[in-house]
């Protein structure tokens, strides 16, 4: 396990943030090191106090032994107060069966029902856009993280032949509809009042 700590960790909180990380596969175990190496330097100034244990949860696993999440594992996820998950895939497990015991399992565990993704461009030689200057670059993206892509059907028919159909059905229920359109307006809501 990992500490995170600073000098002004009293006066932040006398709690330290507990986060698991689960570090993906492939390229993904460089980019979580960065992250941790930002929490580090984060540390260093004061500004951060977390302690974080990093889970094998991936290809490797799931290859040595069927499951890439262990037994209890998303109990004990909860006992986390937050997850720096990266991204999972490993040509050596083509249908990504272990991705979706993953992702899949904990987007329906804990209920993550929406995808936040904040845009900025803090650095103008970073700025993609000929037309709009780096400051005005400052957005979130909103993703539905439950129904649709993730619970479908599909159905092959008559597989082989020049008459074969595909089937596929996306499910989206009113609920979910509802309540992501309710947190796009509380967070442009939040937004408008900064």
């Amino acid at each position: 396990m990992g500490n995170v700590t600073g000098r002004k960790s009293q006066e932040m909180s006398a709690k330290p943030v507990r986060i698991v990380v689960l570090p993906g596969d492939g390229i993904e175990r460089e980019v979580v090191a960065k992250a941790m190496s930002l929490a580090d330097a984060l540390r260093s100034a004061g500004h951060f106090v977390a302690e974080w244990e990093e889970l094998e949860w991936g290809a490797e696993r799931f290859l040595a032994t069927g499951r890439a999440v262990p037994p209890n594992g998303f109990d004990r996820l909860r006992s986390f107060d937050a997850i720096l998950a990266a991204a999972f895939g490993d040509p050596r497990v083509p249908d990504g069966e272990y991705m979706r015991e993953i992702l899949l399992g904990m987007g329906f565990q804990f209920d993550l029902f929406i995808n936040l993704r904040p845009v900025r461009c803090l650095q103008e030689s970073l700025n993609p856009l000929e037309l709009i200057a780096a400051e005005d670059i400052d957005m979130v993206i909103v993703r539905e993280n439950s129904e649709w892509l993730y619970c479908d059907s599909e159905e092959l028919m008559r597989r082989g032949s020049p008459e074969g159909l595909a089937l596929h059905e996306t499910i989206v229920t009113r609920y979910d509809v509802e309540r992501i359109v309710r947190a796009v307006r509380e967070r442009t809501l939040e937004r408008s009042a900064a």
